[in-house]
């Protein structure tokens, strides 16, 4: 396809073709379409809409069920450890007698401890790059932080369908569409009830994919106001997702419908 005919596509194409010829649009070969035409860039709702018109068709990678045991821990917690050198006890994950704990202070998941680990502090060795052939590196100088300070206790709950909120958000991921087509902060929106919420999209990705690695396939969400971390939680595994805030300015109008995914709790 040389630019003219790529041109045309987006000019007259809708759906996944539409976003497709976009995606190929921003690649350096065709630099001269944005260089050259005016208001290149599409119309926020214009792509919103394809996108809500194609996403279902969207195929999305499948994740191999994990158990919880030793070997795995760094599949199912590597996502939620920080990557910042400055928290060293948070490059990792914290184990007592009963749950094993991950956090970089966006999120926060708890399991159920089965292993043999002895009770501490470990660092996960792809973060903080030791020179040793251990996954897990044993930390004892510091105390990991009071997670328990931080969940808060959510009166609403919803039932969630992993795959299927999962779906939408992996496209989302693909066509750079989370509030808006031209957001860089990872920012999605989407309404529970009455009431407007706002996540990283990636880090609500990474939520998922920890419950269908567990072989989960719905989790209950807790929740209460928009400012209040959103808690999902199946028997012993609770994960914590911060939200972050929602601007006066932002389009709210432009966002992603939850509603099939986010049902009544009985």
């Amino acid at each position: 396809m040389n630019a003219k005919e790529l041109l045309n596509t987006i000019q007259t194409s809708t759906g996944k073709e539409y976003l497709d010829a976009i995606s190929l649009s921003r690649k350096p070969q065709f630099r001269s379409i944005t260089d050259s035409v005016s208001g290149f860039w599409p119309e926020p709702k214009k792509y919103f809409s394809a996108f809500l018109e194609s996403y279902q068709t969207f195929k999305v990678n499948k994740i191999k069920p994990l158990q919880i045991c030793e070997e795995n821990l760094e599949k199912l917690l590597l996502p939620f450890a920080s990557k910042d050198s400055f928290r060293p006890q948070m490059q990792g994950f914290f184990v007592d007698d009963t749950k094993i704990v991950a956090t970089d202070a966006h999120k926060l998941a708890i399991l159920p401890n089965f292993t043999h680990l002895a009770d501490g502090i470990y660092q996960f060795n792809k973060i903080v790059k030791e020179p040793t052939t251990s996954n897990y590196i044993p930390y004892s100088d510091s105390r990991y932080p009071d997670y328990n300070s931080v969940i808060p206790n959510n009166p609403n709950q919803k039932l969630v369908n992993i795959s299927g909120l999962r779906q939408i958000l992996c496209a989302a991921k693909k066509y750079k569409l989370y509030q808006h087509t031209e957001n860089v902060a990872n920012k999605v929106i989407f309404k529970i009830d009455s009431e407007f919420f706002a996540v990283n999209g990636n880090f609500l990705l990474d939520v998922l994919t920890l419950f269908e690695q567990l072989n989960q396939k719905t989790v209950i969400a807790k929740f209460s106001e928009p400012n209040r971390a959103i808690i999902f939680q199946s028997g012993r595994v609770k994960v914590l997702l911060m939200t972050v805030p929602l601007e006066e300015s932002e389009e709210t109008e432009l966002l992603l419908d939850f509603s099939n995914f986010f049902q009544e709790f009985e």
